[in-house]
């Protein structure tokens, strides 16, 4: 199967849609305020609606965090997405709430040096995203983290893997852990939220490349 490609942190029509356009499966749309790549739901529909006519298949991903269950439910009725990634300290209970509301949960969860140790067995959600640990902020830090720090067991044919990938090294991580989709935002940007186009193809070819070798 091929491996799934996400491109975190759009901002724009145009970037949402050349992204498409090199064969991205999934567009992250960041609605946490506190983020420097940060979209008011409303303007995030509006991507959404665009990419929609051109690019059905495509599907659009809401990036939250610690928000209560009316307000993500608000969240999706005013930015029309239905698959949302959860990259707080939402509980197990949280999100299987969620999904019991028929939103898709993408469970973040951060591994690395200092990580507090994690109880994924207890989440019960359709995907998981691996991300770098950071004391001071809950994603997007662009840090790698070592393969080594995910736990025996883990689900990765069930995973979206990030942190710090780029074009120059996506490859080998697919190919020594064969996840079910890859994620980037910072590694394929000019500056947080404005997409560099040629880094963009540049990783989902070598997404491509890693599959075929």
């Amino acid at each position: 199967m091929a491996t799934k490609v996400k491109i975190c942190g759009i901002t724009s029509v145009e970037d949402a849609l050349h992204a498409a356009a090199c064969g991205a499966d999934f567009l992250g749309f960041v609605l946490y305020p506190k983020s420097p790549r940060y979209l008011p739901p409303e303007r995030a529909k509006q991507i959404v609606d665009a990419v929609a006519q051109e690019f059905p298949t495509i599907v659009p991903v809401a990036v939250v965090v610690n928000e209560p269950i009316d307000q993500l439910l608000r969240l999706s009725e005013h930015s029309g997405i239905r698959w949302f990634q959860l990259h707080g300290e939402e509980s197990p209970a949280l999100c299987a709430q969620v999904r019991g509301c028929g939103i898709t949960v993408i469970k973040a969860l951060r591994f690395g040096a200092g990580a507090p140790p994690v109880a994924w067995e207890e989440y019960q959600v359709d995907y998981f995203l691996c991300d770098t640990f950071d004391s001071k902020q809950p994603g997007g830090t662009g840090r790698t983290w070592e393969t080594n720090t995910l736990p025996a067991g883990f689900p990765l044919k069930q995973s979206f893997l990030a942190g710090g990938l780029r074009p120059t090294t996506v490859s080998a991580l697919i190919r020594e852990l064969r996840p079910w989709a890859v994620d980037v935002s910072s590694g394929v940007e000019i500056r947080p939220g404005l997409k560099d186009r040629k880094l963009v193809e540049s990783f989902i070819s070598a997404v491509r490349h890693a599959e075929s070798s």
